[in-house]
């Protein structure tokens, strides 16, 4: 699933690049599962993307990823929460929404 993870993100800045776009990218790692996750900006756009494998209800290893709502973002982490501590508390519903990894370079192409 690694590989999945890795095409998305090969295809991802493969488009942006072929645009004359950039994109910022931080690996992350979920503490309490060992999974990676990367953060795509586009600073430019002043958009952001969190991609990365997550468990499904199952038990399978999936590719996930969310539009980063900054303002909320940044206000989780001033009062000290982590990846993690988001996810546990179910601020992730407020900071995060869903989108399709084969729709995250269109959204982060897209003007404000």
């Amino acid at each position: 699933m690694k590989t999945k993870l890795c095409g998305f993100i090969a295809q991802i800045m493969y488009e942006m690049s072929d645009l004359g776009v950039c994109p910022d990218i931080k690996r992350v790692i979920c503490t309490s599962s060992g999974l990676p996750f990367h953060v795509i900006i586009n600073s430019d756009a002043e958009k952001a993307v969190l991609l990365g494998l997550m468990t499904d209800p199952i038990g399978e290893l999936i590719v996930k990823g969310y539009t980063i709502n900054f303002s909320k973002w940044n206000w989780a982490s001033t009062e000290g929460f982590d990846l993690d501590g988001i996810f546990a508390d179910n601020l992730y519903k407020e900071i995060f929404e869903d989108i399709q990894p084969h729709n995250v370079s269109t959204y982060l192409l897209r003007d404000k």
